[in-house]
């Protein structure tokens, strides 16, 4: 009897990266990243609590916003001459996304600033809890403004599992650097000056873990901050202010071939790992269905090694391999497990293909739950040998269209099965 080592669902794999690809890709866990959501149009300066969920870290007369604030939302629905876009009292400059960007001060002159090392910061609260030890890319744009001395080196973001709020009776002593490292940060003596573009400043790092809140800007005192004299005139902000926009958080995927295996001449075996977030590259070709995805099926006639590549979001790629070792039939033993899954069927009752039911071969244990597209289960099948024909539980027949389902199993083999897929319901 030949092996089938196959999970037949690589074709199944296909059709759910097809259908979540371009929007599961870019998975940024910043609200808000552009600051193109607004509550309402600022009237002021210090609005960055207008585009929420974004605000200023300091808490004063009972408030974060207004009155408080001194963080600045730039955009061209402000009738206020001081805070539009792209004009502004601080200069020229087109927003990197949509319309409105945020600014905020990153170094004074000690001597002329209302508290010795002045610091304005936004933050934010993430879409979700960063998970322990899992390394995600962090990126942001920047760009100095045009009416302003100074340039610094010192643009960060600090990741936190609680808020940078900073809380005192007395206003000025809300406006002190943090003292933090950053994670993500622009590389010290790395002034940047530019005013015409936008410069992206992006790193990756390793979470601890259950981090929730995203806080930008200087984190160090003066002595520890550099700066460049760009604009020496007596009639501009004696500051480093950078205008900032497209703020993004997205967690890094490693390459994944999967665990070398092995099959019989003629058959084909799912490798890599099924994630619809990204777009691998894998070589050689020669047996592959598709060399672009992330779970492609292998048919090699000889034992082959497979590579996979895989360049995350903040430009690093990493590679991974796998080895399937072909065999003759006759040196297979007789107990090798095998499962498959349709992908469409028509329970019309005219005798073909009128129920979803999987094809087996020595399995032991078996789950299977059917969903509709609104996430409800169905039905449950907990046996190979059970039938689903377009019907709930209770008798209610269902309407056509895509439904999902995801199974387990293990085989006598000791191969374990974790299969997940799309079947389309046709009457």
């Amino acid at each position: 009897m030949k092996s089938k080592t196959v999970i037949g669902s690589c074709l199944l794999v296909q059709l759910l990266v097809v259908l979540f690809y371009n929007s599961a890709r870019s998975q940024n866990l910043v609200p808000n990243g552009s600051f193109e959501i607004l509550d309402t149009c600022p009237i002021g300066t210090g609005g960055i609590y207008h585009a929420n969920p974004w605000f200023q870290p300091v808490f004063w007369n009972g408030t974060n916003a207004f009155g408080t604030s001194s963080s600045e939302l730039f955009n061209p629905c402000s009738s206020f001459i001081l805070i539009t876009a792209p004009n502004n009292s601080l200069g020229y400059q087109i927003a990197k996304v949509g319309n409105g960007y945020a600014g905020i001060v990153f170094y004074v002159d000690s001597g002329l600033a209302p508290v010795p090392n002045y610091r304005e910061y936004i933050e934010v609260k993430l879409h979700s809890k960063l998970k322990p030890n899992a390394k995600y890319c962090m990126s942001f744009y920047v760009s100095l403004a045009n009416n302003v001395k100074y340039g610094t080196s010192r643009i960060g973001a600090y990741f936190s599992e609680d808020s940078l709020i900073q809380r005192d009776t007395n206003y000025y002593n809300l406006f002190k650097p943090f003292n933090l490292i950053p994670q993500v940060e622009n590389t010290f003596g790395n002034v940047i000056t530019d005013t015409l573009n936008w410069v992206l400043i992006r790193g990756e790092f390793i979470a601890h873990g259950n981090e929730q809140f995203l806080t930008i800007g200087n984190f160090y005192d003066n002595p520890q901050t550099d700066s460049l004299t760009v604009l020496p005139s007596l009639f501009v902000e004696a500051a480093a202010y950078y205008y900032i926009d497209e703020v993004s958080l997205i967690e890094v995927k490693q390459a994944l071939a999967g665990n070398d295996t092995s099959i019989c001449v003629g058959d084909s075996v799912c490798i890599g790992a099924n994630d619809s977030t990204v777009q691998c590259t894998w070589f050689p070709a020669t047996g592959l269905s598709s060399t672009l995805i992330s779970q492609p099926k292998a048919a090699p006639v000889k034992s082959t090694t497979y590579f996979v590549s895989l360049t995350d979001s903040c430009g690093y790629t990493s590679v991974d391999s796998v080895h399937i070792t072909v065999y003759s039939c006759d040196s297979v033993i007789t107990d090798s497990s095998y499962l498959d899954f349709p992908n469409i069927f028509s329970p019309n009752f005219d005798g073909i293909n009128d129920v979803f039911k999987c094809q087996a071969v020595n399995i032991e244990s078996y789950n299977c739950t059917i969903f509709n597209r609104f996430g409800i289960p169905i039905v449950n099948h907990v046996s190979v040998n059970e039938t689903w024909d377009g019907y709930t539980r209770s008798g209610k027949i269902l309407p056509e269209g895509v439904y999902y389902y995801t199974c387990s199993a293990k085989g006598k083999d000791a191969k374990e099965y974790l299969v997940n897929g799309f079947v389309t319901l046709i009457r």
